[in-house]
């Protein structure tokens, strides 16, 4: 049977607890090394909203080479703003092997203008734009070797 490790820490600890799983001796850097599979990690991440000027430059200088092999979920509220959305996606397309993507309420908004789309119609949008851009939308397996996520 094998040994399951939980780990419990604030996400304000958590580039810590990451680096203790990767220091040289810990369990973590053994399984690494011993792998011949290459190491997945899922990230998750929210309310990133892009159309904040210091939140866009923090995305643009996220690392491509430390992600590349990596799965991200964007669950929500990136902006209200579709061109914004799509940007953002591609940054993070263009970072990690595999992006998920739910919209949140801010995604949804359209303004309640007289001849605005309307919140379901900017869904079907924003889901199409999400196929053209290979973003996925819906539960999806992360297998490398023989473990699987789903």
């Amino acid at each position: 049977k094998e040994a399951s490790v939980v780990a419990m820490f604030d996400f304000d600890d958590l580039e810590d607890s990451l680096a203790e799983l990767e220091a040289p001796g810990s369990a973590g850097a053994r399984e690494q090394h011993c792998s011949a599979q290459p190491v997945v990690r899922i990230w998750a991440i929210s309310d990133v909203h892009a159309d904040d000027a210091r939140n866009k430059e923090w995305l643009q200088h996220l690392d491509a080479a430390s992600t590349a092999n990596d799965v991200i979920i964007v669950a929500g509220d990136i902006s209200h703003n579709v061109d914004v959305i799509r940007k953002t996606l591609c940054l993070f397309k263009e970072r990690y092997a595999r992006v998920f993507y739910c919209p949140g309420n801010h995604e949804l908004w359209v303004g309640g203008k007289p001849g605005s789309e309307d919140s379901l119609e900017k869904l079907r949008q924003l889901l199409r734009q999400c196929e053209e851009l290979g973003v996925e939308t819906l539960p999806g397996e992360v297998q490398v070797g023989q473990r699987k996520v789903l």
